[in-house]
């Protein structure tokens, strides 16, 4: 089959236009699931808000994965050294297993650090925020030499990136209803405090019309 440049420029765009392709197999992957994952948070941080997101299977060099991230907000545990946090607090798991070394090298660390938070009002160095991402695939890519940290992969890298902006929709949405309800209590309160004396201007004026 001879093709010109232009008909296989188009067959191109067409694949990446369409997104009904079969997701790869994943039978052989055990994903953590969203409702363990966010139980061992709220366990484990007793935070005052999560948001959880599991991407549906892609696949890097033929290796079917999943991406599966929780973000957690608040509460005793990540508020406590609020303000002088460098950073969010990030936990990295590979088919189910937490990578304790090699952050600085990880792809997951790379994305939070790369993610523009900025956009969606959040301020990632001082919020009380603890991010968690898990890995599950039939070959995980560690480097050669370690397997302490999950390595650059473009496959990888836009599904984590793809995750962070959907927890960052999530915590700027409940943000943004929290300030909203702190606002609301502000204007009751001043309310509550001005209609005493109201009541008694308004009584002094009714008695004296």
């Amino acid at each position: 089959l001879n093709l010109d440049h232009d008909e296989i420029v188009r067959i191109v765009q067409g694949m990446n236009n369409y997104e009904d392709f079969l997701s790869p197999e994943t039978k052989c992957l055990s994903p953590i699931g969203e409702e363990v994952l966010m139980a061992g948070i709220q366990k484990e941080l007793e935070p005052i808000f999560i948001t959880s997101v599991t991407r549906k299977p892609q696949a890097y060099s033929g290796h079917p994965f999943i991406i599966e991230a929780a973000l957690a907000y608040g509460g005793p545990s990540l508020s406590k050294d609020e303000g002088s946090r460098g950073g969010p607090k990030i936990y990295r798991f590979a088919n189910r297993i937490p990578l304790l070394f090699g952050a600085g090298n990880d792809i997951i660390s790379k994305c939070v650090q790369k993610m523009a938070w900025k956009a969606y009002k959040i301020n990632i160095n001082k919020s009380p925020v603890a991010i968690v991402v898990s890995l599950v695939s039939s070959k995980v890519p560690f480097p050669e030499t370690s397997k302490e940290y999950i390595a650059d992969v473009d496959e990888l890298r836009i599904e984590i990136m793809k995750v962070l902006k959907k927890l960052a929709r999530g915590l700027s949405q409940h943000l943004g209803k929290a300030e909203r309800e702190r606002r609301e209590r502000q204007r009751q309160s001043r309310f509550e405090s001005a209609a005493p004396k109201v009541l008694q201007n308004l009584a002094k004026i009714l008695e004296t019309e």
